[in-house]
């Protein structure tokens, strides 16, 4: 065998196959096996995605709200970011929770974010009624493959009317 190079790029996937015509237990099977590995480039993080604890912003302009009123929409905003080697799917869920813990709202979206890339991300909420609520942010893979891909996070916002 001469040498030979394999081009790869970090976050590649190289599978390895080969043949071993005589195997340990070849005497009792008669047969060759085939044994198969795979390896990826460089080292890919647990939880690729990194999120910052929500905020509520104004829909209109993106500005932070110091006040969420009873029937006015607001946006559940999160920064989250990529550090991760390759472009990464994800979903992006919010969870909203009254003061005794019931969850009042579910919501998700779902998109690509480049590696080494910032993304802001939100979605809306319309409140009905005053109280303390508690807001949690998931970032996964999919609902399909419900695979985290950040630490959960999470703040609390008192709404009025």
């Amino acid at each position: 065998f001469g040498a030979r190079t394999i081009y790869a790029k970090l976050g590649d996937k190289i599978t390895i196959m080969y043949t071993d015509k005589y195997p340990e237990d070849y005497a009792v099977t008669g047969k060759s096996k085939i044994i198969k590995a795979e390896v990826s480039v460089g080292v890919v993080p647990e939880k690729p995605i990194e999120a910052k604890e929500p905020s509520i912003v104004d829909p209109a302009t993106g500005e932070p709200l110091a006040t969420v009123k009873v029937g006015t929409m607001v946006m559940v905003q999160t920064e989250i970011k990529n550090i991760g080697a390759t472009s990464q799917e994800f979903t992006y869920i919010v969870k909203i929770k009254d003061a005794s813990g019931v969850t009042v709202y579910v919501a998700f979206i779902s998109g690509t974010i480049d590696a080494g890339k910032t993304l802001k991300v939100a979605l809306s909420w319309t409140p009905d009624a005053e109280g303390a609520y508690t807001i949690e942010v998931y970032v996964w893979k999919s609902l399909k493959e419900p695979v985290p891909l950040s630490e959960p996070v999470s703040t609390t916002v008192t709404v009025t009317s």
